[in-house]
């Protein structure tokens, strides 16, 4: 257990929400500060950059007949509702391979330079292997039924589509953590002791429908600590990653845990299906209108008949990438509130607000801190680390105020500054991609 401080407050005695957020701020090295800075600011720009790659790919496969060519020789040896599918498995496959080095560059080599990732190349490999075989199949199945929807009602596609996607994402969100998530790390249950009867006893109290945690190799791909509350119904899983065992304490492993607990208890997986069902909604009227607009304005070569034709199916997925990374803002925005309101209800649960204040500082090795309010609002899905400090000093210092005797003066200022003591040093890209 780290050496508890005090921290010098008010000459009136009473705790100094602002001068404790300073603080547990100014345990961050300026220099690591500026790294994170640059990492998450340059995670940031690879949304466009991710984007102009897609739509490089897709122009290259329509404008070099590849996308007509595929279609016509799949027509021409079986009906053409049937030649949906293998168009979309070779699509799958073909795009993967085309964006393989930019996804490189992204999931591996930039992860090394900054000291976050764990893997070898050989291991990153079999991960990306097993992505593109889980995505093929899902990928070329529920794709594949999307398009016939497409093909059968070119008119109202995209009504029929929305209510499709809403069951599509129901599934997923169903039976990704029984099926799909142990087929990257290793589940097991957590053992016996202090920390399992604390994460179950909150669970009980907040009548989430579990009896066990489990713990998964998160060390497998990241040192970054995670946890999560996943599933819907019988498949609902309590998880806690092993880096969260090896790098946090109880405290913080108890808000973390309450912070994940509130996304289930308020309804964020519903309410997740619901803004995703009407991104999918907005998405396929935004192509709707734009995919004959895109074929007319660009495609004197491309042979694509109307929008239930196959060899579209590049210039379906141009418009919706547009689509998606110019809303990139309000899905971010959604996000983080969602993660406020989890950041509230942890609090409330777990009562460690010097467990959020630190563990706020863990995710800072990979978020930026302190970023602009408006780079905030507009480009973060998550509350800086700052204002996690901030929310949980008020909350303490309300809680202070009002009496409470499980909460104190004292900030675990020694642990806030170990978190940046133990992190290892960048190494240079070229290095890590060996």
């Amino acid at each position: 257990m780290a050496i508890v401080e005090f921290l010098s407050m008010a000459q009136s005695g009473a705790f100094d929400a602002a001068e404790a957020t300073r603080a547990y701020i100014a345990a961050m090295p300026a220099d690591q500060a500026a790294q994170t800075a640059n990492y998450h600011e340059g995670q940031i720009w690879l949304i466009p950059i991710g984007a102009a790659v897609s739509l490089v790919i897709y122009w290259l496969l329509l404008q070099t007949g590849f996308s007509k060519g595929l279609r016509n020789k799949l027509e021409g040896t079986m009906p053409k509702w049937l030649a949906v599918f293998p168009y979309v498995f070779v699509f799958i496959l073909v795009t993967s391979i085309l964006v393989l080095p930019f996804e490189y560059y992204v999931s591996f080599v930039r992860e090394h330079a900054y000291g976050l990732a764990t893997q070898t190349t050989g291991e990153w490999a079999l991960d990306w292997v097993k992505g593109l075989g889980v995505g093929s199949l899902i990928g070329t199945v529920a794709f594949g039924l999307l398009f016939l929807l497409i093909k059968a009602f070119k008119r109202t596609w995209w009504i029929l589509g929305t209510v499709a996607s809403a069951a599509f994402i129901y599934a997923m969100m169903s039976l990704s953590p029984i099926y799909i998530d142990p087929m990257f790390n290793d589940y097991t249950p957590l053992e016996e002791g202090e920390l399992r009867d604390n994460i179950l006893g909150m669970a009980a109290a907040e009548s989430i429908p579990v009896d066990d945690v489990v713990v998964y190799t998160s060390s497998d791909q990241s040192n970054r600590i995670t946890a999560n509350v996943a599933g819907i119904g019988g498949s609902i899983r309590i998880a806690l990653g092993d880096t969260m065992i090896e790098q946090a304490e109880l405290d913080e492993i108890r808000y973390v845990m309450a912070h994940e607990m509130g996304h289930y208890t308020l309804g964020h997986t519903t309410r997740g299906i619901i803004f995703l069902t009407s991104m999918a909604f907005a998405g396929f009227v935004f192509v709707h209108f734009g995919f004959g607009w895109a074929n007319r304005r660009f495609g004197s070569k491309w042979d694509i008949r109307d929008i239930g034709d196959i060899a579209g199916i590049p210039l379906f997925l141009a418009v919706l990438t547009v689509f998606s990374t110019l809303l990139t803002p309000i899905q971010y925005n959604y996000i983080r509130i969602g993660e406020v309101e989890a950041d509230e209800y942890g609090l409330g649960v777990s009562r460690e607000p010097d467990g959020m204040a630190t563990s706020a500082l863990r995710l800072s090795t990979y978020r930026e801190l302190e970023p602009e309010p408006w780079e905030e609002f507009l480009f973060r899905h998550h509350p800086s680390g700052s204002s996690r400090i901030r929310m949980a000093m008020e909350w303490k210092a309300e809680q202070l105020a009002a009496g409470a005797t499980d909460q104190t003066t004292e900030l675990q200022l020694e642990r806030a500054r170990s978190v940046f003591a133990e992190e290892p040093d960048p190494v240079d890209e070229a290095e890590a991609a060996n």
